[in-house]
């Protein structure tokens, strides 16, 4: 027994020992890499920080970060920096010590936070151009002076961001959040799949695909409100008379980005410019999608491709449609890989669309089971038809997924109350060449 205790009490004397070795060694790593900065820095302004703490989960945080420039004055300044790796190992490093230069292409897990930011409002404009300099041109956050008239003193904001990475699934979900208090806020959260651990590097055999997005901006009401009667002021019209010339802006923006907005986004940025408050966008696919073919997806199916969903304030916009320079009417529409030069894949001369027509043939109701994934119309005694898209049938029960008001919404009912059953069936019109003449149709 006492043999056992003796092991026991040296064993925990080695674990304490490595405890605090891992620990000072995670702070020296720290502190050196600070040091580091601050002497290639010192041309530039003067680094400085307070306390240090080490935790053996793979956490460092950095407490009273600050960056003094040379010739500016104030400094850009940080309450507490936090960087959480996957393991303790990620700040130790070993294999520099063993002179051995490989790293992993990318960290399963890696964050950062940033809180108590300040950036003094002289710093506000930095590298952005002559016409971002003008807040009142939608930019408040660039013009210093604005932010000044606003009653800001400095910009006070909180950071966070980064990523965790499953290996095995291949499977990237990174998320970011970006707050200014009492302005403005973005969030959002993207996930990835089929990511390999090189991807980042260009050498990976395939690209990523996308499994969805979830992207939130605020403005806040108070200071919308503000900003709109202090830029009304400044131009010498009313504050509706600024706000139209605004989304008018806006729109020639965009516009001349190659984008035309249709009346539902149009909708939209009327809509906030007029209640302020959030906008946020989502898009969740029914299934990963390549990036490669979103680029040459033509517009008009980003809607349903994507399961793009766009709120102002809570409130849908129902209809996203929009429009890429240089699609016309009666030619394929032009994809967004135009807007980044991108040459679209090539079309042959004659392009001829399909023509389909429709109609609606009867089936039995109990074998429904063989027209899943297709357009149905289901009677029932006591309810009018449901028409839409048979997405299943459970314990006797079918399921008709509707689109309403620019939703899905679906309907169950049971297959024994089905009175009579429709299945939609599509016909290829076959249509003559350009030069040929259609065939007579028989009386």
């Amino acid at each position: 027994m006492r043999r056992f205790l003796i092991v026991l009490a040296l064993l925990a004397v080695v674990a304490g020992g490595l405890y605090g070795l891992t620990k000072g060694f995670m702070y020296y790593r720290v502190k050196s890499t600070l040091d580091d900065l601050a002497e290639q820095t010192r041309l530039q302004g003067d680094l400085s920080y307070g306390s240090i703490e080490t935790w053996i989960t793979g956490r460092v945080a950095v407490h009273d970060l600050a960056f003094d420039p040379a010739g500016v004055d104030g400094a850009v300044k940080a309450a507490m920096v936090t960087v959480t790796g996957p393991d303790a190992l990620f700040f130790v490093r070993p294999e520099e010590l063993l002179g051995d230069e490989r790293r992993q292409p990318m960290p399963p897990r890696l964050h950062l936070s940033a809180a108590g930011v300040e950036v003094p409002l002289g710093m506000a404009g930095a590298g952005a151009t002559e016409a971002q300099l003008d807040g009142c041109r939608g930019q408040p956050t660039a013009d210093p002076e604005l932010l000044a008239a606003l009653g800001l003193e400095r910009i006070a904001m909180d950071v966070d961001m980064g990523w965790d990475y499953d290996a095995p699934a291949q499977r990237l979900d990174a998320s970011f959040d970006v707050g200014l208090a009492g302005v403005q806020s973005v969030t959002g959260e993207v996930s990835l799949a089929d990511v390999a651990p090189d991807a980042f590097e260009g050498t990976a055999a395939t690209m990523p695909q996308l499994r969805g997005f979830d992207l939130t901006f605020r403005f806040e009401p108070t200071f919308g409100e503000r900003y709109l009667a202090l830029c009304a002021r400044r131009r010498g019209v009313a504050p509706e008379a600024f706000r139209r010339e605004l989304i008018g802006e806006q729109v020639a923006a965009v516009e001349a980005a190659g984008i035309r907005l249709g009346p539902g986004l149009r909708l939209a940025l009327d809509r906030f410019y007029t209640e302020w408050g959030e906008v946020r966008l989502t898009a969740w696919p029914g299934q990963p999608l390549g990036m490669l073919s979103l680029m040459f997806l033509p517009p008009e199916r980003l809607t349903d491709t994507l399961g793009l969903t766009l709120r102002v304030n809570d409130a849908v916009i129902p209809d996203l449609s929009l429009t890429v320079a240089g699609s016309e009417e009666g030619a394929p529409g032009a994809a967004l890989a135009t807007l980044f030069g991108q040459a679209p894949p090539k079309q042959a001369k004659q392009v001829v669309r399909k023509r389909y027509e429709t109609r609606w043939v009867e089936v039995r109701p109990g074998g429904l089971v063989a027209y899943l994934d297709r357009d149905v119309r289901l009677h029932s005694a006591e309810q009018p038809p449901r028409e839409g898209r048979l997405v299943g049938i459970s314990d006797g029960v079918a399921e008709v997924q509707q689109l309403i008001h620019g939703g899905k919404f679906t309907a169950y009912l049971p297959v024994a109350e089905v009175t009579r059953a429709e299945v939609e069936v599509r016909r290829e019109i076959k249509q003559p060449l350009s030069g040929e003449t259609a065939p007579a149709r028989a009386e």
